[in-house]
């Protein structure tokens, strides 16, 4: 599988995206939601993982934008419910919590592929407390 992979935290990045690599995926890895966009909109990815907890909320924009057209899993080290349930229905397949260790990425594998590409063109808009 191609997978954007992006995490603001330089080490999580790493350690996943090695994990991802030693299970055979080819992943294109970024630090940030303007770079994940960049990669997104030159190139087809079968899958992307995001982590969540971006600066000045981008996470949450990122996963609006690129889950409209592609199998979108949340990556995070911790979330709110409310936060989880956003991303949810902003398209994205599940929330996983790092780090990524051999059954996550089967659980990842098993269920990209049985949703398919969201359908959805919807723009739901974020409350502030929604941002906070």
């Amino acid at each position: 599988m191609k997978i954007l992979l992006i995490d603001n935290h330089k080490n999580d990045l790493v350690v996943n995206r090695d994990v991802l690599t030693a299970h055979g995926h080819q992943v294109d890895a970024v630090t940030n939601a303007e770079e994940a966009l960049s990669k997104s909109s030159s190139g087809h990815y079968d899958l992307v993982l995001t982590d969540i907890n971006l600066p000045n909320d981008s996470g949450i924009r990122l996963i609006e934008n690129l889950a409209r057209q592609n199998r979108l899993f949340v990556l995070t080290e911790g979330i709110s419910v409310a936060r989880a349930i956003k991303a949810i229905k902003l398209n994205a397949i599940d929330v996983i919590f790092k780090p990524l260790d051999a059954a996550k990425i089967e659980q990842i594998e098993k269920s990209a592929p049985e949703k398919s590409k969201p359908k959805s063109k919807r723009s739901i808009p974020l409350t502030e407390k929604e941002r906070s």
